[in-house]
């Protein structure tokens, strides 16, 4: 019940507002890295640009983290 009361007093829309932006942010950021780093001629691993795009924009910032640690992490 008092998840509906966060709802009406603007809380719960400010949140959920806030996490819709973060995750629009992050997806556009995501697929603006994986078209430079394909346009530099590095491969993109397990999926391409646009995918990885639509999974951040669902997950976001675990799918963000996950971008990174597969496609930028320096592998020594």
């Amino acid at each position: 019940m008092i998840f509906e009361h966060s709802f009406t007093s603007g809380i719960g829309i400010f949140y959920l507002l806030l996490t819709a932006i973060i995750h629009v942010v992050l997806a556009v950021a995501v697929y603006s890295d994986a078209l430079s780093t394909r346009r530099a001629g590095k491969n993109i691993y397990l999926l391409n640009g646009f995918f990885w795009f639509i999974l951040t924009l669902v997950a976001g910032i675990p799918s963000a983290a996950l971008y990174w640690f597969v496609n930028k992490f320096d592998r020594a």
